[in-house]
């Protein structure tokens, strides 16, 4: 068998490829759990109008955001609880905590939080 330099280059560099996608998978290299997470997060439930209204906001202003509905999920109503929270929606913004729906507080946060309000 006799292998070129040419095929033995190739198979190296995809064996490095192959590594590096595995790893980049595994272990991102230079990030943080944080570095996932998002900076808005909304619990809520299924039937609220007023986290109808903030979703409509996030939408409106193209506010990416993770919701955790607290009626369907036990982890999300868990995790709702240890925040010893009171009321829906609850909107947090860069570990600020936001009960209820005031939209100039909403607004206000997310700009002070590096958010460029764009409508849709």
């Amino acid at each position: 068998m006799s292998f070129s330099i040419k095929k033995i280059f190739f198979f190296i560099v995809l064996a490095l490829v192959m590594l590096y996608t595995f790893f980049q998978n595994i272990l991102p290299l230079h990030t943080s759990i944080e570095a996932h997470e998002p900076k808005v997060v909304l619990y809520s439930v299924t039937h609220c109008p007023y986290c109808k209204k903030i979703r409509q906001l996030f939408k409106k202003h193209r506010i990416y955001y993770q919701e955790y509905n607290i009626e369907t999920s036990p982890k999300a109503a868990q995790s709702f609880n240890a925040l010893n929270a009171h009321g829906i929606p609850l909107v947090i913004i860069d570990k600020t905590v936001i009960e209820g729906f005031d939209k100039e507080k909403l607004l206000f946060l997310l700009q002070e939080s590096g958010y460029a309000l764009k409508e849709t």
